[in-house]
Parts: C-alpha cells; sequence; structure tokens
C-alpha cells in the first residue's frame, strides 16, 4: 500500500554537471500533511516504512508512520526557503529534492490474518 498519495513530491532531478546558473527557489511555504488509513478487518501490519528526516539548507522534510488501533497514521513535514545558490549546489539541491520523492513513496505492508 502507497499511503502517500495525496501528496508526494513529483520532481526527480537529474544530475547537471555543466550547470552555469544559479538556483532560486522562489517561495517560502510550510506544508504539514496528516493521513489516518483504517486498516480492513482480517489484516494485519507486516512493515512500516521508517521514519526519515532532512535538515537542509533548501528546507526540512519529514515523514513518519505510526500504527495504532488498526489504523496507519502518516505524518509529513515539508518547508521551503525562498533563496538563491550559486550553481555549485545544484547536487545538494538534487540530493534533497531526490530523497523527498523516494521517502514519499514508501510503502506499507499488510498481509492477511488467517485463523487457527
Amino acid at each position: 500500500v502507497h499511503p502517500n498519495i495525496f501528496n508526494q513530491w513529483k520532481l526527480k532531478l537529474e544530475p547537471d554537471e555543466g550547470r552555469k546558473y544559479p538556483i532560486a527557489l522562489k517561495e517560502n511555504f510550510i506544508q504539514k500533511d496528516t493521513l489516518y488509513i483504517q486498516v480492513p478487518n482480517g489484516y494485519e501490519l507486516e512493515s512500516l516504512p521508517k521514519p526519515q528526516s532532512i535538515h537542509s539548507d533548501f528546507g526540512e522534510y519529514s515523514i513518519e508512520f505510526i500504527y495504532q488501533q488498526q489504523q496507519i497514521v502518516m505524518i509529513r513535514y515539508q518547508t521551503s526557503i525562498k533563496k538563491s545558490w550559486p550553481p555549485s549546489r545544484y547536487n545538494d539541491l538534487m540530493n534533497f529534492f531526490n530523497a523527498m520523492y523516494q521517502y514519499d513513496r514508501g510503502q506499507v505492508v499488510l498481509k492477511k490474518k488467517y485463523l487457527v
């Protein structure tokens, strides 16, 4: 199950070794999402993604999944900082964006309960 279906980071950057122009993030923002997913009767949790957290000059990001009382809770937090950086910081930005892209696609694994 992919629980974060509503607000996934969509931009995955590719390496750009010859970058000549500055990087400009054009807005400040703070976004926090909390999503509740009820686990259907007859299923139990097998695994959750590990909590992830990134702190960088470009912003912050965290995502965590909690399982309690047959319910999965996903808490996602992201900030962006309006600022310009030199082209030499492109790889750092790429790593920040691509980590968010990957973490937003974490999977929850459920398994069917079998009665004995």
